[in-house]
């Protein structure tokens, strides 16, 4: 394979098969032609070139080859590994004749020659339309000796060299971009041009068994995944989060092969594992959870909870390593402990429209959880105390004076979880709110 010096050494292969390929130059005094690969605005009038014609070949596109973007090299792999696809280019270059000083394209000397940029243009094309092809080979030749043992080229594929048509808009824009007096030019595809990865490919050691005494791929009908899975939660009461100490249902496939919960949470150093209990068993697929409270439940985040089920594959094996099945969330909902509060210093037992007051949690809630305190629908962002940044139960709210006075029902809102004040599964019907009211003063 080629590494790095890949690009260098199509370019200098190409110049070298123009120079061969041209010969002699086009007018009377039949000097040779020049090969050059400079930007275009520095070729006609870069200094050193003493040449009367020349032929400038310039690099000014790369694109990536589809066809190789992601295989393997064939030879640097075996059978079922992956090897590192190596870096497939396609370069496009620009080719540009020019004949002294003369912009003519035709020029006549003695009425038998006739030279000029089109003449010249002629020739770099025909060579390039009779190689079409050009083996790997002819690449290494024009590698110096030192170069060829450093860099040695060994590419998959012929380069192959095409004609790159422009329309009248795409030259004069490139032409444009090079900031250069429009000479005329033709463009060409060289593909594929391969760059070898500098990384090692993995290497596992082959397969000596497929499965448990070589069984191979178990194979299991229908849709139901052969591991336990978790599809949702069935809540208490219709709500649509859970109180802790509630036990909630937790359905899926194959919840007998669990042996503990797993609950994760960004406000949360560490997962908190839970161990299934028989008793919560009900069926293959459904476990009745039962959630912590109080001292237990101390540590538990409100709001949106992680959960996914630890299981083995074989149990008995003390050292096997546990298996999380896929994740579902649980909607923990915070809870309102006592009444509103005035702050320090408010003492006149009413809560007007412009005071501070004091919501207590049941829950911890943690500093970068979002915390709001609903008046019906008027919501307060709380205020966070500088001088602590761990969790608290203790919240503080600034109320506004544009708020009416009236008598309004509390809730607290936690990361968009909002504390119960419906019981969905009250009868009769209809439904009535529950839960802590505050009359508001002028």
């Amino acid at each position: 394979m080629s590494d790095s010096i890949a690009i260098a050494a199509v370019t200098s292969m190409l110049a070298r098969l123009l120079s061969d390929g041209v010969g002699a130059g086009v007018n009377e005094e039949q000097e040779p032609v020049l090969i050059t690969t400079l930007p275009p605005d520095k070729a006609k009038d870069a200094s050193g070139i003493t040449a009367t014609s020349w032929l400038n070949l310039f690099l000014y596109h790369i694109t990536p080859n589809v066809a190789w973007r992601n295989m393997s090299v064939p030879w640097q792999t075996a059978n079922g590994e992956v090897g590192r696809p190596p870096l497939a280019l396609n370069l496009y270059y620009l080719m540009t004749p020019y004949f002294g000083d003369s912009q003519d394209s035709v020029v006549r000397t003695d009425g038998d020659l006739i030279g000029g940029s089109h003449h010249l243009l002629g020739r770099g094309m025909g060579i390039f339309h009779d190689l079409g092809i050009v083996p790997v080979d002819e690449i290494k030749k024009s590698l110096p000796d030192r170069e060829k043992n450093s860099h040695p080229f060994n590419a998959l594929e012929s380069v192959k060299i095409s004609l790159q048509p422009l329309s009248l808009d795409e030259i004069s824009k490139l032409w444009s971009s090079f900031q250069a007096e429009y000479r005329i030019s033709v463009a060409y595809e060289v593909s594929v041009v391969l760059v070898e990865s500098a990384r090692s490919a993995p290497t596992p050691l082959p397969v000596l068994s497929r499965g448990e005494k070589d069984e191979g791929v178990k194979a299991q009908p229908g849709l139901i995944p052969p591991y336990p899975t978790l599809l949702g939660w069935q809540l208490p009461r219709k709500q649509p989060s859970v109180l802790m100490g509630q036990t909630v249902a937790l359905n899926g496939f194959h919840l007998d092969k669990l042996s503990g919960l797993s609950f994760s949470s960004p406000n949360l150093e560490e997962p908190i594992l839970l161990d299934v209990d028989h008793a919560w068993r009900s069926g293959n697929d459904v476990i009745n959870v039962q959630l912590p409270a109080d001292a237990d439940a101390a540590s538990w985040p409100v709001g949106s909870i992680a959960v996914s089920g630890v299981w083995k594959r074989n149990p008995a094996n003390a050292t096997e390593s546990s298996l999380n099945s896929n994740e579902i969330n649980l909607v923990v909902a915070p809870e309102i402990d006592g009444d509103l509060q005035l702050v320090d210093g408010d003492v006149d037992g009413q809560i007007n429209r412009d005071d501070t007051v004091v919501l207590t949690s049941k829950r911890k809630i943690y500093p970068k959880q979002k915390v709001s305190l609903l008046l019906n629908e008027y919501a307060f962002d709380r205020i966070l105390d500088t001088d602590s940044d761990g969790a608290t139960k203790s919240l503080k709210f600034a109320l506004a004076k544009k708020i009416p006075a009236g008598l309004y029902r509390v809730r607290l809102r936690v990361d968009g979880v909002d504390s119960h004040i419906i019981d969905y599964a009250a009868t009769p019907q209809p439904l009535e709110f529950t839960g802590q009211q505050v009359t508001v003063h002028e």
